[in-house]
């Protein structure tokens, strides 16, 4: 017997069928053609959803920032009230209720001791700065000729390098109480029911992506939050400082002027340059040593908020780049307007958070939380990790 008889050929030859490299290995034309077919189609979704979204963020830009700064007040308000039932065991709803009682009665307590004074002060700014910014003694100092030297080159620019109709745009968010008031109130409604609006923002999307939907925007929500809370105790440090430093020096109005300095804390790096101009122009009546003594005094509170205060609460809330941050509201301003640099930075926060988890993770596959990755840390809310091996 050959030991050719003893190998089975029924055997022999399933093998060569089904380890073919030409059907295994190789796709056919039309699997090759249907994959382009696919892949052009996907490119052509993803090019028509971009323009449109980026026409109606044009068209809509007032409706959209009025949005996101509701937003911004619902993430605060949802954050302080679930605080509060993790701490006292009680219903959402009536946390929720405390918290907006406890900032009504605070602001009013704060007013109706401090509103006359603070009134007074500002109308009192606002004279000084018109009078200093008439009388020949400014006009023939050297702060006044920087100044209108300055005023001059301004003046010279294109009426719309700040983004189009930045007046209107500034009026239709800041100027009124009415749309002061709309913030307010919508902030409050989607803090009292966030999840009727997660769930309606989440129905848009594929069955396939809800959950990773959720888990994104529980990210951005997070990140929001501290970044907000760190805003917060940032303007109270800044404020207390600057008031202090300015009531020891006697400076005239020196709570409306700390107040501002406070305020314009909410806006990293220009907000500070801001905030200063109204002191130096006011210390300027005063003389050269009182204007060197609020700059050392501005300095010395930036200082403190910038190397004490912020690297604490950065630990436990967000960090933004620098140069991004400053390069975001560069864009946001040319776009929007003045309110664009106002809400540029958490918009380039949440922003970055969306590239980290849908690009860098999902479309790269790339899990690391370091270097790029790592501009965005919200360490208080445990980042998500995936073995690379698992697909998404």
């Amino acid at each position: 017997m050959r030991l050719v008889d003893l190998i089975p050929t029924a055997n022999i030859n399933d093998m060569s069928d089904q380890d073919s490299p030409q059907s295994t290995l190789y796709p056919t034309p039309s699997e090759r053609q249907a994959k382009a077919i696919e892949s052009i189609a996907r490119l052509l979704r993803l090019t028509i959803i971009l323009v449109l979204t980026a026409s109606l963020l044009w068209l809509l830009a007032d409706i959209v920032l009025l949005i996101f700064a509701s937003l911004l007040i619902a993430v605060l308000l949802r954050g302080a009230a679930s605080a509060i039932v993790a701490r006292f065991k009680i219903p959402p709803g009536i946390a929720l209720f405390l918290f907006v009682f406890a900032i009504i009665g605070t602001l009013g307590v704060f007013f109706a001791w401090l509103g006359p004074q603070f009134g007074n002060e500002f109308v009192q700014l606002l004279g000084i700065i018109r009078s200093f910014d008439h009388s020949g003694a400014w006009n023939n100092s050297v702060w006044g000729n920087l100044f209108h030297r300055v005023q001059t080159a301004a003046n010279a620019l294109p009426d719309n390098l700040f983004g189009p109709s930045t007046t209107s745009i500034v009026m239709s968010t800041l100027g009124g109480m009415g749309s002061l008031l709309l913030i307010s109130v919508t902030g409050l409604y989607l803090a009292a029911t966030p999840k009727i609006y997660e769930d309606g923002a989440v129905r848009l999307i594929p069955i396939r992506h809800r959950d990773r939907a959720r888990e994104i925007m529980a990210e951005i929500t997070s990140v929001l939050r501290w970044w907000m809370l760190g805003q917060m105790i940032d303007m109270i440090v800044v404020a207390i400082l600057a008031s202090t430093g300015l009531y020891l020096l006697g400076l005239p109005m020196a709570f409306a002027l700390g107040g501002l300095a406070g305020l314009m804390t909410f806006v990293p790096y220009i907000g500070a340059f801001v905030a200063a101009v109204p002191a130096l122009v006011v210390a300027g009546t005063l003389g050269v040593p009182a204007v060197l003594w609020v700059v050392v005094i501005y300095l010395a509170c930036h200082a403190v908020e910038g190397y004490v205060v912020s690297p604490l609460i950065t630990r436990k809330t967000v960090y933004l780049p620098p140069a991004l941050t400053v390069f975001s509201m560069a864009i946001l301003g040319t776009i929007y307007g003045v309110f664009g640099i106002v809400i540029a930075t958490p918009i380039t926060a949440a922003g970055l958070v969306l590239v980290r988890e849908i690009y860098v993770a999902d479309m790269l596959h790339d899990y690391d939380r370091t270097g790029f990755v790592a501009m965005i840390r919200a360490r208080l809310s445990p980042l998500r990790t995936r073995p690379p091996s698992q697909p998404v």
